[in-house]
């Protein structure tokens, strides 16, 4: 959390330079100004921490808020880890897009060439945002669609879809992800099981330990066991979650440098 702390310092401190009779027309500075990406909505609603210590140190430290805030870490937490990650790129190409746009840092490039600088920073920004925030910053939650379809006997089924979007190349905002949900809220234990299974891990729910504890759900990879604990998490919680494992995806198929 230190480095997207002082990547995001370093932007502020940068932003405040900018005369304010500059930003007033300007949409990229206007646009950079704005930070639609709140709290991460499901940190502390799906608690993981390994195995060996919940055995060492109890229960507890899954249960209660501070307890588990002192052994809570990103690379115990596939999502977390993930999300700051993500996190922190998007502010240092804030940064960067800034320095480029306001001090055109390189001189030997021609403007054709700074423009598409600034639109290949821009974009990647953009599709950062969504990334962490899948849909418009003036919505407060994730909410899916309802539709209707007729089945050949002629009876009518609902289903709920989530849908997000995605920056294309050219910059146009498309609709890349549609899922269905069906029924995900009857067991939401199974779904997020789910989730980490597609991620590589494996997966044991009802997990029996070896000093007979009991654990809902207990994730495995590279050697390393973690208990899954799933709060009260709310259906808006699991619909960004969701989507942001989605958008996840598509990122790292369109961009697996990043």
């Amino acid at each position: 959390m230190f480095m997207i702390e002082e990547s995001k310092i370093r932007f502020n401190k940068q932003l405040s330079e900018i005369k304010p009779k500059a930003q007033i027309n300007d949409t990229v500075i206007n646009g950079l100004a704005e930070d639609p990406i709140g709290d991460y909505k499901f940190k502390s609603q799906i608690r993981i921490v390994p195995l060996e210590l919940v055995e060492k140190l109890g229960i507890n430290i899954l249960q209660d808020e501070e307890e588990y805030q002192k052994y809570s870490k990103p690379e115990f937490d596939p999502f977390l880890q993930e999300w700051t990650h993500q996190l922190e790129k998007l502010w240092n190409d804030k940064v960067r897009l800034l320095d480029l746009y306001t001090r055109r840092s390189d001189e030997l490039i021609s403007p054709f060439e700074t423009f598409n600088r600034l639109a290949i920073i821009l974009r990647r920004i953009q599709r950062r945002t969504i990334l962490l925030m899948p849909v418009d910053p003036s919505k407060k939650e994730v909410k899916p669609v309802v539709q209707k379809h007729i089945r050949q006997s002629g009876e009518e089924k609902e289903y709920k879809v989530l849908r997000s979007y995605w920056i294309d190349e050219r910059g146009d905002r498309k609709r890349l992800i549609s899922r269905h949900l069906s029924d995900r809220y009857d067991n939401l234990e199974k779904e997020i099981a789910n989730l980490f299974f597609d991620r590589g891990y494996g997966v044991q729910r009802d997990y029996k330990s070896p000093l007979g504890h009991r654990y809902d759900l207990v994730i495995e990879r590279d050697g390393m066991k973690s208990v899954v604990e799933i709060k009260s998490i709310t259906e808006g919680a699991f619909n960004h979650l969701f989507l942001f494992d989605a958008l996840l995806s598509k990122f790292k198929e369109d961009h697996p440098e990043d």
